[in-house]
């Protein structure tokens, strides 16, 4: 199974370059978009260069780890809601993209894994790897959940409920 890393990057229209295609490091490539972060070993397919910046950050992040995983598989994720607001010019930036960044669903859909929650979508692309396992505490002031899958691991950020 081939994985989309591209999926987990900031896509085109992401302000910072780097976070818009995956980059080799350490013998891995990782793609992150900001708030997902994903590694997998290096398999020779196209990547760039990222700064020291960038990889220093990445040596801090890939160093957590968790007592407890639960198979992804087992937590129900639903189905995504469409967007009530496209097409809607009270709903767009200045450039005219919804706040559904023009995916037509809505973004900030929230999922509660044990005392932690997270944005829906992310816990969907994770859910599409293959033998998914997310990190679960009893602590949700976590700023970094760990996931591990056949071929990779990676890390989330949970969502702030207010």
């Amino acid at each position: 199974m081939t994985i989309d890393l591209n999926k987990f990057c900031g896509g085109e229209n992401e302000i910072h370059s780097y976070l818009r295609q995956p980059f080799r490091h350490n013998g891995q490539i990782i793609a992150t978009n900001g708030h997902i972060i994903i590694s997998i070993q290096d398999d020779g397919r196209e990547a760039s260069t990222p700064t020291k910046e960038l990889t220093d950050l990445v040596d801090k992040i890939f160093t957590r780890t968790m007592d407890t995983y639960a198979p992804v598989s087992g937590i129900y994720i639903p189905e995504a809601e469409k967007c009530k607001h496209c097409g809607n010019p009270d709903y767009q930036d200045e450039e005219g993209v919804c706040v559904c960044d023009d995916t037509g669903f809505v973004l900030h859909q929230n999922v509660l894994v044990g005392a932690t929650t997270f944005a829906r979508r992310y816990l969907a692309l994770i859910a599409e790897l293959p033998n998914a396992e997310i990190g679960v505490s009893v602590d949700e002031k976590l700023w970094q959940v760990p996931f591990r899958f056949d071929g990779g691991q990676g890390y989330v950020m949970p969502m702030r409920v207010r």
